[in-house]
């Protein structure tokens, strides 16, 4: 796609160069810059990574409620989608990779749905039976052993040697194998998150984060900016929490919180350049 786009770019060019020789002539060119900009245009919105119909059937929120299963290395339970229908079609494609589906419920009712042909880089498409009026989409679903956003890291692993971690990386199309989801920059979401995991450990996300650990191990996340979904993040361990300023902190294991505080001690700092760079922070902390 690049090298095409490299082309007509030269191509253009060169043609607008040339296109003062005659009238008949700069007719005839601005008509082909105009239709081969109008190609280079639909080809660059084009997403060829995504299974999904994001452009018919077009989501702005989803929440997670998902239970960190650090013995059999899954995360299980459901995704909600908020979406509309903006072209009547009559199903909503999600991208999938290497996820069991248990069951699909579409405004509260059972549904019909069907996992498409395995592609080795993209995954499976989820094709779900809607209406032109559907508002949710609840999916039920556990990670496996192939979720190649997920990093399991054993005990021995870590710092402190004694309790497990995990954290997802999502980039660049990864976030389909721990969330069925419309995996492309395409479409920006807002999310929430209910989280689950053992008492001893702490839940942090790409979002507003608690900075201490409760009893139940029960954590509620918010992400209220519309953000690509492969900036979705999760991490899971023996971590605890110091501010760097009132909008900036680390977050890291007991054994390391010294020596992390230390070497970001001038992320405030930064943060105060970039917005005389560039504007307001508006990501919380």
């Amino acid at each position: 796609m690049k090298q095409i786009y490299t082309l007509l770019v030269i191509s253009l060019g060169i043609l607008t160069c040339s296109c003062s020789e005659s009238s008949e002539t700069k007719s005839d060119t601005e008509e082909w810059v105009t239709d081969s900009a109008n190609i280079v245009k639909e080809a660059l919105v084009i997403d060829e990574h995504t299974l999904s119909n994001y452009k018919d059937v077009v989501v702005s929120h989803c929440h997670l409620s998902l239970d960190v299963d650090f013995e059999n290395e899954v995360l299980k339970g459901s995704v909600v989608h908020s979406l509309k229908n903006v072209s009547g079609v009559e199903q909503v494609i999600f991208d999938t990779k290497n996820l069991n589906i248990k069951s699909v419920l579409v405004d509260g009712a059972a549904a019909i749905f069907e996992l498409g042909d395995y592609d080795e880089l993209l995954g499976a498409p989820l094709q779900i039976a809607i209406t032109k009026d559907v508002n949710t989409i609840e999916i039920f679903y556990e990670t496996t052993n192939g979720a190649e956003a997920l990093d399991w890291v054993n005990p021995q692993l870590t710092a402190g040697k004694k309790n497990p971690y995990v954290f997802t990386q999502g980039q660049s199309i990864f976030t389909r194998t721990w969330v069925p989801i419309m995996d492309t920059p395409g479409l920006r979401i807002t999310y929430s998150a209910d989280i689950t995991v053992p008492p001893n450990l702490l839940a942090v996300m790409s979002a507003d984060n608690p900075t201490e650990k409760n009893e139940q191990g029960k954590y509620h996340f918010e992400m209220s900016q519309p953000v690509p979904c492969y900036l979705m993040a999760l991490a899971v361990g023996n971590l605890e929490f110091v501010p760097v300023d009132e909008r900036t902190g680390v977050y890291t294991e007991p054994e390391m919180i010294d020596a992390c505080a230390f070497e970001f001690a001038d992320m405030g700092e930064m943060v105060k350049k970039a917005e005389g760079l560039y504007g307001p922070y508006l990501w919380g902390r």
